[in-house]
């Protein structure tokens, strides 16, 4: 069937992201080339927190990702921005958390969490999942 296919490959990305989500405690799903990520993705390295950056534009199979975290967010527009494995929002959201100095406590809540070498948060280069 020719509509099992989209469904399957959908169903595989959401996994996908749904895995990534669960394995860190920092992540951001952005587009290289959108600027709401750009400075979300600035926003968070100027704060001094190490993340995880998927730049879904650079992925093969980045367009049936971002379709699957349209379905579990209802936000239809880069970055999509994880902490503590929840959605937090977007670009906005992460704006307006940083003037009103709530994402100043998040950060420091994060950097109070214990690391180990099985969970490094890091900007990195996009990785295929």
């Amino acid at each position: 069937m020719v509509a099992s296919r989209p469904v399957s490959t959908l169903l595989q990305a959401t996994i996908e992201v749904n895995k990534c989500i669960d394995e860190h405690k920092l992540l951001l799903f952005t587009k290289a080339s959108d600027g709401q990520s750009q400075r979300v993705k600035a926003l968070l390295a100027d704060s001094g927190l190490e993340f995880i950056n998927v730049d879904m534009d650079t992925l093969p199979h980045g367009k049936m990702m971002e379709e699957a975290l349209k379905q579990l967010t209802g936000r239809w527009q880069t970055p999509y921005v994880y902490i503590g494995h929840k959605y937090i929002g977007g670009h906005d959201h992460i704006l307006t958390m940083n003037v009103s100095g709530y994402l100043g406590e998040i950060v420091k809540t994060i950097n109070e969490f214990e690391r180990d070498s099985d969970d490094v948060w890091r900007d990195s280069a996009p990785r295929s999942f």
